[in-house]
């Protein structure tokens, strides 16, 4: 992982150095001349954290700071979404425990962007040894290290070198997993809040996490264990006298809870709980609606749009497909919920949001140690794509 890394930063260094940067019509802090590669580090919602961690919700959206001296001190500011209040609002749509993180590492590093970059770099690799121990809780080395290989260089992977929250959510997400595997129940339930402050759908993990749960009660050996057997009517009703037995599984009440912390934090300083969903709308990409009109809208969007995200809802569909017979039920049941949830959403970032669908990297691992070729070919399409993404990301041009 470190190599992946430490490769990974050389592209975007050098891309960075003699790619000329996008061009756009305002004045915007990202092209400016003297803007560093680590400030770059930060474009896009990258900023938006390091305002939330500098400023607050309150203060961003009414504007409640002197532009100049903030641009100053933090760099990452310019006239958009300062004089306009819709855009100023924007803040809302970014969950708060990424800009609470770098808040509090601010001090000792003395720069939010650094902070910023460290938080999301050093979950990065917490992430890794989480889905390596997770995949090694079914199968050899092999798959797992494909594993981690293929969620590292996946095209939008460069969201986990960046300032924005994909890597502590997955960080996260696969260690609330992990500890539910292996019967930690308080753990899990404390990671899963992670996941939950870090992104909105860290709520899905409540179906996986509970089927877990059902499996175990149904048979704890880690054997196969049907559909029908694990969400049969005996079953169910041995898990909920579980409930009395095995306390434990209430620790996963704290999943909801991060969900409400948010809410409660947003009616704080919004005024309104659902301030995130309001904002969302209010964006000219930003709907909710049937995920065969999304993926629509997607494809109405222009080439530009589709042709980095329809293909990759392609694959996310064959992999569900193909995980359907000899694949653990509880990845599955993980990789439909997010089909559906990221379908259902207007907004052109699925390109990196790819990346925090952890189970689609264990099935595809599998079926790289089944096919070679499969893996050679995938890994060179991926890692090109994850560079040339990534490349454009750190000069400013929009990719998701």
């Amino acid at each position: 992982m470190v190599f992946l890394k430490l490769g990974f930063i050389l592209i975007l260094f050098y891309g960075w150095k003699f790619i000329p940067g996008a061009s756009y019509q305002a004045d915007i802090w990202m092209t400016r001349p003297q803007t560093t590669f680590f400030q770059n580090l930060a474009n896009f919602d990258g900023a938006w954290y390091i305002r939330l961690a500098a400023l607050g919700y309150r203060r961003l959206a009414k504007g409640d700071y002197d532009l100049e001296q903030e641009t100053e001190r933090l760099k990452v500011m310019d006239e958009l979404g300062y004089k306009d209040g819709v855009e100023r609002n924007y803040g809302y749509r970014h969950w708060p425990l990424l800009g609470w993180t770098i808040r509090l590492l601010r001090y000792p590093v003395r720069s939010f962007v650094l902070a910023g970059i460290l938080v999301s770099n050093l979950c990065y690799f917490l992430y890794g040894v989480f889905l390596y121990a997770l995949v090694r809780l079914d199968f050899d080395s092999g798959p797992a290290f494909k594993a981690v290989l293929f969620a590292s260089i996946h095209p939008g992977a460069y969201s986990m070198t960046g300032v924005f929250n994909e890597s502590m959510f997955l960080f996260f997400a696969a260690s609330a997993i992990y500890f539910a595997r292996v019967d930690r129940w308080f753990f899990s339930g404390i990671m899963g809040m992670g996941a939950s402050l870090a992104r909105l759908d860290g709520l899905i993990l409540l179906a996986p996490l509970g089927y877990e749960f059902l499996r175990r009660t149904y048979n704890h050996l880690p054997g196969p264990a049907p559909v029908e057997g694990v969400l049969g009517g005996r079953n169910i009703r041995e898990g909920l006298h579980a409930l009395l037995t095995r306390p434990g599984i209430w620790w996963l009440a704290l999943i909801p809870a991060g969900g409400g912390l948010v809410l409660l934090t947003f009616s704080q300083v919004a005024g309104d709980p659902f301030a995130f969903f309001h904002v969302h709308e209010a964006n000219v990409y930003g709907h909710i609606g049937w995920p065969w009109h999304m993926l629509a809208e997607t494809y109405h969007k222009g080439w530009h749009v589709w042709m980095k995200e329809l293909p990759l809802h392609c694959l996310l569909f064959l992999v569900i497909l193909g995980s359907l017979r000899g694949y653990r039920r509880s990845y599955v049941l993980w990789m439909i919920l997010f089909f559906i949830y990221q379908t259902s959403n207007g907004n052109h970032s699925y390109l990196r949001y790819q990346v925090q669908c952890l189970p689609m990297f264990i099935v595809l691992a599998r079926w790289a140690e089944r096919y070679p070729g499969f893996q050679l070919v995938f890994t060179f399409i991926s890692a090109g794509l994850c560079a040339l993404f990534g490349v454009m990301f750190i000069n400013g041009y929009w990719v998701a």
